[in-house]
């Protein structure tokens, strides 16, 4: 069971990292599709998507979600406080 676990989650990984590759090619047409229904600027938009999110789940962004996590469950906002695991 937990075999194909692994490979489950070693695809959802798979779908997930060939997603964000294929938006991140798109950013301008999100931003000019999108925009002005939010009230932005285009221009705004595609920078914002582009240059100020991160994408990526590095170590500092990997510490702040197990952060967040750890003071949901202390707030009682979630039952189990499950350590949480990435994959490469």
């Amino acid at each position: 069971a937990e075999n194909a676990s692994s490979r489950l989650i070693q695809r959802a990984a798979g779908v997930l990292d060939r997603q964000r590759r294929r938006n991140a090619y798109r950013i301008p047409w999100i931003a000019a599709r999108r925009a002005e229904i939010r009230g932005w600027p285009p221009e705004l938009a595609a920078r914002y998507l582009a240059k100020t999110l991160s994408y990526r789940l590095g170590p500092d962004e990997r510490a702040g979600l197990e952060r967040f996590y750890g003071l949901a469950h202390e707030l009682g906002l979630i039952d189990l406080h499950i350590p949480l695991r990435f994959v490469e």
